[in-house]
């Protein structure tokens, strides 16, 4: 239900009828997405959502977070193509979309820690300048806010920003070693 509100700034009625309406509508999704960030913060939050009830049995909450991780990804994914394809003016900012993919790289770094998946942003329908916003934006942000346990400051998502953009310049660039190697 909180993902289907994210959709109603993106609505073409919505936007051309009332600018107002469109404006409040739009913070309240930015303002449900930013308790998400916060929800994942935390990590009894985050068990009890991606590991269900407590019980003894780990394969149990295991088995009950992978079909939960299963859910997220179907759930996000119309989401992801919404906002890739939504009109000029519809997401001010970009900010539901940077809000997606942080959180969603929040339940990917939640979902590793607690042995559930691998490779949650494999389930996502990123194209690939998504892709390299999640890896270079999204996964920064979202990891230290998790380890910081509360909002980066500026300076600090910064660092973290321009440290992940140099990983994925220098895994391209090993890539494109490899693959002039294996032409030879």
């Amino acid at each position: 239900a909180c993902l289907a509100l994210v959709m109603i700034p993106l609505d073409e009625d919505v936007y051309r009828k009332d600018p107002r309406l469109h404006h409040e509508v739009h913070q309240v999704a930015r303002d449900v997405l930013a308790g998400f960030s916060q929800i994942f913060t935390n990590d009894g939050t985050s068990k009890a959502i991606l590991r269900g009830p407590r019980t003894k049995n780990e394969e149990t909450m295991v088995a009950f977070g992978k079909d939960r991780i299963e859910y997220f990804a179907s759930t996000i994914n119309p989401v992801i193509k919404a906002l890739d394809g939504a009109k000029e003016g519809r997401d001010a900012r970009s900010v539901l979309e940077g809000y997606i993919y942080q959180n969603s790289a929040m339940i990917a770094y939640r979902a590793r820690e607690y042995g559930i998946d691998d490779d949650f942003a494999s389930k996502l329908k990123m194209n690939p300048a998504s892709t390299a916003m999640y890896r270079t934006i999204a996964v920064p942000l979202g990891e230290g806010t998790i380890k910081k346990g509360y909002a980066l400051t500026n300076e600090e998502a910064q660092v973290a920003m321009r440290k992940a953009a140099a990983e994925l310049k220098q895994e391209k660039k090993s890539k494109k070693k490899k693959g002039k190697k294996n032409r030879r």
